[in-house]
């Protein structure tokens, strides 16, 4: 795999040299506007093929992190790992029930002040 990306990095790198040396006055319109979309199809199916290896990373060091003992399942939606994963009990994931304010009774005490300045 690493030979692969050595060789495709080398044969990128020779295709930009080549493409630097490009002299395109001599081109017509049609066959610049040619060269223009099969450049965009090549670079479309790059992007495509990085994807891919990205999404292929991020799956390799899921795995890498699962058999590490990186604490949680990461691979719990791929294949198993060998060794069973405990069902939750139902119990144990219900919700809390909510908590309701308490209701407060004033003191006869507790009187607001009558505040002259004030109409009422």
């Amino acid at each position: 795999m690493a030979a692969n990306v050595v060789a495709s990095t080398k044969s990128g790198q020779e295709q930009i040299e080549d493409k630097d040396t490009m002299d395109f006055s001599g081109m017509s319109l049609i066959k610049l506007k040619k060269e223009e979309m099969e450049t965009q199809v090549k670079v479309l199916e790059l992007e495509k093929t990085l994807e891919s290896e990205r999404r292929r990373l991020g799956e390799l060091r899921k795995r890498h992190y699962a058999l590490a003992g990186g604490g949680m399942d990461a691979a719990a939606d791929d294949e198993p790992l060998g060794r069973p994963v405990a069902s939750p009990r139902r119990g144990i994931l219900k919700k809390p029930p909510l908590a309701q304010k308490p209701t407060l009774v004033p003191k006869p005490d507790c009187q607001v002040p009558w505040k002259p300045w004030l109409p009422g």
